[in-house]
């Protein structure tokens, strides 16, 4: 669709011209509406289009890793990625939440959970989901040691009545993904896989029994090879930034589908 738009900037009006969008309906009210009439409003176009309701949610928590830096723009992020249209990554009744924040550690991910007004307080009512990659600060910025990180995480997750699984999400750790140096990442990774899930009494039997999974990101396979497993796989600018930390546009969109192997990409977040 091409439309016009009229800007005004330092008292003069100039007219623009806007393309890139699609207008299906408009509604024009004179005066103000209450809340009982904005939502008839509101409740008219989601029928009259079929528009599925949002009764669940997926929230990426980390750091620039997931919130995509430099080449990685907000249209070809991860989460725009896990809801590209066609993709069918996402269920049509899910909300993605990109929350994910440059240079963040542990301890900023606990601060954005513990908030007055945290958004892990704002439960939908049929799944809420949290997929969280987190630690190349901490080894980084913190200079801790990947045991160091990995207890930080398993309080984000599971911390009396504060953690992810306390306050009724579902969690999905996502393994983290290779760097040019990797032994604390290595460190980390081996605890999530061996402790983790027990750690966080979400093992059978326990109290959060199948509401925390391992999704193996650094197992990721494109035409037979894995992308995010080493410091190997952390030079192939193919997939990375160039930096050994961030991945490009491609390995963005391989991280949030999988690759050739969809049970280690962030979609499998939803999965069971």
């Amino acid at each position: 669709m091409l439309g016009a738009t009229r800007s005004q900037s330092g008292g003069a009006v100039s007219a623009n011209t806007v393309t890139g969008f699609d207008l299906y309906e408009v509604a024009l009210c004179k005066g103000n509406l209450t809340n009982t009439q904005a939502d008839a409003i509101a409740a008219a176009f989601v029928a009259n289009w079929a528009i599925p309701a949002i009764d669940s949610q997926l929230v990426l928590a980390g750091d620039s890793i997931t919130d995509g830096v430099s080449a990685v723009t907000s249209g070809v992020s991860l989460g725009m990625d896990l809801t590209s249209p066609g993709a069918s990554l996402v269920p049509s009744n899910y909300r993605v939440l990109n929350a994910g924040q440059s240079g963040w550690t542990t301890v900023s991910l606990t601060t954005q959970r513990d908030a007055t007004n945290t958004l892990f307080n704002q439960l939908l009512s049929v799944r809420n989901v949290v997929a969280v990659q987190i630690g190349r600060n901490n080894w980084a910025s913190l200079s801790q040691d990947g045991a160091t990180a990995y207890a930080a995480l398993r309080d984000v997750i599971y911390t009396a009545s504060t953690g992810y699984l306390q306050r009724g999400w579902t969690v999905a750790a996502m393994t983290n993904i290779a760097t040019g140096s990797n032994t604390a990442r290595d460190a980390q990774v081996a605890l999530m896989l061996s402790s983790l899930i027990s750690d966080c009494q979400a093992g059978s039997g326990q109290t959060y029994d199948g509401k925390l999974k391992l999704v193996r990101l650094d197992q990721i396979k494109v035409g037979g090879s894995t992308i995010f497993e080493d410091s190997a796989d952390a030079n192939n600018t193919t997939y990375y930034q160039g930096d050994q930390t961030h991945p490009t546009v491609l390995g963005t969109a391989y991280m949030a589908n999988g690759g050739d192997t969809p049970s280690n990409g962030y979609r499998a977040a939803l999965a069971g």
